[in-house]
């Protein structure tokens, strides 16, 4: 696979390309991912931080742990890293695995 490439943003100045997040199961994610009697991250800051995580690597990691409360971490794993048809979007697909709980 490809790393990532320095490209020429509208302002001139040089930018460095960046991954597109890909959750291929989102809704079981939606669906999983619930918690209505203690603190918790709201989904999509979950999601938020895991795009952060992978946004700029050149080789994303096989596995990433998101915590989502004090003692509890949301389990994401690496599918596959393509190149999307069409844009040249380079993508990182990741599923989510569960709840790893402390």
């Amino acid at each position: 696979m490809r790393k990532l490439k320095i490209i020429n943003s509208l302002n001139w100045h040089d930018a460095k390309e960046f991954n597109r997040l890909c959750v291929l199961n989102i809704d079981d994610f939606f669906r999983e991912y619930t918690n209505k009697s203690e603190p918790y991250k709201p989904p999509f800051q979950i999601l938020s931080e895991l795009e952060d995580k992978i946004k700029f690597m050149d080789e994303p990691p096989l596995h990433i742990l998101i915590d989502y409360k004090f003692d509890g971490s949301l389990i994401f794993e690496l599918v596959d890293v393509f190149i999307e048809d069409g844009n040249d979007m380079r993508c990182v697909a990741y599923v989510y695995n569960g709840i790893l709980r402390w």
